[in-house]
């Protein structure tokens, strides 16, 4: 069995020796490029739905804007919630006056103005990359 092994370790070298490496043709590359070059992005078609449509984000930038707009047409800085007769009643009470700083609304304000902002550039660079 030793024996038989040393005979294939043998003939294994031999072989690995005589071997050269092997040159592609002349037509190789011209053949792989103009493959790759079938592949490129403009031939591909990617269909792309967006999660949320575009009348979805009219009507939650709607509903934003009217919260804010309500919050400073109002002048206070105060929500206040109506009592509903739940057996809660004691919890609801306790919390139906919530004080909110105009600092804060100002300063919430102001990120969801630029986070809409931020999408709609992102948005702009997705459909430029793929068209």
């Amino acid at each position: 069995m030793n024996l038989d092994n040393n005979h294939i370790d043998d003939f294994v070298k031999q072989v690995v020796k005589k071997a050269t490496l092997e040159k592609p043709g002349n037509e190789f590359v011209p053949s792989l490029m103009d493959k790759i070059n079938e592949l490129k992005p403009e031939n591909i078609i990617i269909n792309v739905s967006p999660i949320i449509s575009r009348g979805g984000w009219f009507i939650i930038a709607f509903i934003i804007m009217s919260v804010f707009a309500m919050l400073f047409l109002f002048g206070s800085t105060t929500l206040s919630f109506p009592d509903y007769s739940f057996s809660f009643n004691n919890i609801i009470s306790t919390y139906s006056v919530i004080n909110i700083p105009k600092v804060f609304l100002v300063g919430l304000l102001a990120f969801v103005f630029y986070f809409i902002i931020q999408i709609y550039v992102i948005v702009k660079q997705t459909n430029n990359i793929y068209t």
